[in-house]
């Protein structure tokens, strides 16, 4: 399927077109249609003078439906239909898809041209556009394209003759110019839809992604912004700047926080961390799977400088990534416990994972061969964990180890290398294999060591907590726990890992624990005592089996006035939730 979904709306309803077929649904009945009205690979959708269009990528035709009897009138043969308008004088403007041995890769950069046929189906004049994605006719009868391309523009074509640009809306650059990735009226990113109504008003969707999550915004005649909706669905994690509570990053997206607000409303978005087209071989852009199952481990500061850290959902590497000017980062190193990422052809999963670290020496950006360093395929098939000093701490086959971050090289990068790195035998309780997660807090050398020694699932019901851990003679066990498991008297939902501890994390005077149900169970980190649990109720959502899959699923913060805020994927429902909490002054438990 071309899995492009399309829109049009009339006085009466709205049609919704996507791989499954036409959807007709009734405007403002909230009991919408789950049976499509036409069954095809719809790509496309568009209105005029009473009549529904349709690309039908399967068939390679374009349809012509009435729209008061939903019956076909007439067909034509088009190649590769996605996105698609029709002008004034019946003439259908259409986007061509690329050439792709999947269907949806026809279209998902953006297709390879707009074309046009009369409507009795003669093919006619053509328009070279790079990437277009969107399509639309405005009161004015001109053709406006959108899509993917440095420009990042709306532009405007007269097509009464041979199309013409005769306009353009949004400033050039998009969202990178002036200050780069900071998001404000008219600096677009990806183009992905476009509409107008009788009024004037242009609509513009588009992607503040390097993959996905969506903008509309609503400008009148004069280019004046309305409003703007957003709909940035995440289910990896965010991170505080150590430096400014009040921003947030995910991979990719920044958001200003404004914490007097009602819950729900704190977050605003502020910019966008990821340039593909000054740095085409950032990690967040090319590959096909990470994009969705990146999480952040977090935004660290070394020697003044910001640097966001982050991996996969079972994190066996780190991706390190330089701030600039303005919101944009640039891949700057990569550490591997287990990856087949180094650039060599033939790689295979998992046969041919390696360690090794790369950092970009020569400041361009791309991870050049000859500066990979310590490469060897003995992966480490475990967890790993970003300390508050930038330090990479894994977890497998019975060993710790700890890389220390060693300050900034002169191009700017973080320093690794594998010969300062530590290894320590794992606890006497955690066999090879049983060790799961660790946390280090440097501030105090404490370890904190968590695992399923009596179960073969990846879960962290024994957590055990030891000061001095860098000194051996010294070590101390201050305190060991076992927290609830597969309890459906604690979590309700014990499939898809919904009663298996997940993820932990220790801020301040508190241990944190992450749950696969979406439960945020709350520990004292001086003596362990159980303080509490943080159950979400947003929505009326209250958890479930699939919310937390992820071993660096949570990161928490803690402001200056004592609040504690904590950030905890729900990838079953993409999104990422926050809870809010202040400890009581004497005791007493979390909500």
């Amino acid at each position: 399927m071309g899995q492009q979904p399309s829109v049009a709306a009339d006085d009466n309803y709205a049609y919704i077109g996507t791989g499954a077929g036409l959807f007709r649904t009734r405007r403002g009945d909230a009991a919408y249609n789950r049976t499509p009205d036409f069954k095809a690979d719809v790509n496309g959708v568009a209105l005029r003078g009473g009549k529904l269009y349709l690309s039908d990528l399967g068939a390679g035709k374009i349809r012509v439906l009435d729209t008061a009897t939903m019956k076909e009138v007439r067909a034509f043969s088009a190649l590769r239909p996605g996105a698609l308008a029709v002008a004034a004088d019946g003439r259908v403007w259409v986007i061509q898809g690329k050439q792709s041995k999947e269907p949806f890769g026809s279209f998902y950069t953006g297709g390879e041209k707009v074309v046009s046929y009369a409507p009795d189906g003669k093919a006619g004049p053509e328009i070279l556009f790079e990437n277009p994605c969107a399509v639309a006719i405005d009161q004015k009868n001109r053709l406006l394209v959108g899509g993917l391309n440095r420009h990042s523009q709306v532009w405007f074509y007269d097509v009464s003759r041979q199309p013409k640009k005769v306009g353009s809306f949004g400033a050039q650059g998009g969202i990178f110019s002036g200050e780069p990735g900071r998001y404000e009226p008219q600096k677009f990113h990806w183009i992905r839809g476009l509409g107008t109504d009788k009024a004037g008003n242009l609509y513009v969707a588009s992607a503040l992604g390097s993959w996905y999550n969506v903008l509309i915004e609503a400008y009148n005649p004069t280019g004046k912004r309305l409003w703007d909706v957003q709909g940035l669905g995440n289910w990896l994690d965010t991170s505080t700047d150590p430096a400014d509570e009040n921003i947030v990053y995910t991979k990719e997206n920044v958001f200003q926080m404004d914490w007097s607000q009602p819950a729900g409303r704190e977050q605003s978005v502020a910019g966008f961390s990821v340039d593909r087209f000054k740095y085409p071989t950032d990690n967040r852009v090319l590959e096909g799977h990470g994009p969705g199952h990146r999480l952040i481990n977090g935004i660290r500061r070394i020697e003044g400088k910001k640097f966001l850290y982050c991996g996969y959902q079972g994190t066996r590497s780190l991706e390190i990534y330089k701030f600039g000017q303005g919101y944009v980062a640039s891949p700057s190193g990569y550490v591997s416990a287990a990856s087949t990422w180094r650039p060599q052809a033939g790689k295979r999963w998992p046969e041919d994972a390696e360690t090794f670290v790369w950092s970009d020496k020569n400041g361009n950006s791309v991870a050049d061969a000859e500066e990979f360093a310590s490469v060897e395929r003995k992966p480490r098939w475990g967890s790993m964990h970003l300390d508050a000093k930038a330090g990479i701490w894994d977890c497998a086959d019975g060993n710790i180890w700890h890389l220390p971050c060693e300050g900034l090289d002169a191009r700017g990068n973080p320093i690794y290398r594998r010969s300062s790195e530590a290894v320590y035998s794992n606890p006497p309780m955690f066999p090879s294999s049983k060790l799961h997660r660790v946390f280090y807090i440097p501030d105090g050398d404490t370890l904190i060591t968590s695992g399923s020694p009596d179960s073969e699932e990846n879960a962290t019901n024994l957590l055990v907590c030891f000061d001095h851990w860098s000194d051996a003679a010294k070590r101390t066990q201050r305190w060991s726990i076992k927290i609830p498991f597969n309890d459906k008297s604690y979590t309700p939902d014990t499939n898809y890992g919904g009663g298996s501890p997940q993820a932990l994390f220790a801020c301040g005077k508190y241990l944190f624990v992450g749950y696969g149900y979406g439960y945020i169970r709350v520990h004292s980190l001086n003596d362990g005592t159980y303080v509490g649990t943080l159950r979400p109720n947003i929505n009326g959502f209250k958890g479930g089996g699939g919310c937390v899959d992820s071993d660096n699923a949570l990161n928490v913060t803690l402001r200056r006035n004592g609040e504690y805020v904590m950030f905890l994927e729900n990838a079953g429902r993409n999104h990422v939730m926050m809870f809010r909490w202040t400890p009581p002054q004497q005791g007493g438990h979390a909500a």
